[in-house]
């Protein structure tokens, strides 16, 4: 497995391609849809892999360009409204008393 994002110097898509060529990947997860689409597509044209049968391609933010039939590509949807709900109501605990103890919480993907 591969995970994609957007930090480090090296380029990340030379890095795919390589590690594609050696086989060295059969999934990749990466850190959005934006970046998964270019992923797809060296995969796809660079390589003539086919996608998913011989690499697993996994994005994130279930963006609009993930349902585009040329991609239909697989993403991972976050909850965008219960992450806003949950933040302003620890937010306004913690306005309210101010002795409240930080809170971790996990919501899941849709």
């Amino acid at each position: 497995m591969l995970v994609l994002h957007n930090s480090g110097r090296i380029n990340r898509y030379t890095l795919f391609l390589e590690l594609l060529r050696l086989g060295q990947v059969c999934l990749a997860f990466i850190a959005n849809d934006y970046m998964a689409v270019p992923a797809m597509d060296l995969s796809r044209f660079g390589l003539g892999l086919r996608v998913p049968q011989d690499v697993s391609v996994i994005g994130f933010d279930d963006t609009v360009i993930a349902s585009l039939p040329t991609y239909n590509l697989t993403t991972v949807r976050q909850p965008v409204s219960a992450m806003e709900d949950a933040a302003l109501r620890l937010l306004f605990e913690r306005i309210e008393n101010r002795d409240t103890e930080p809170a971790h919480l996990v919501l899941r993907p849709l």
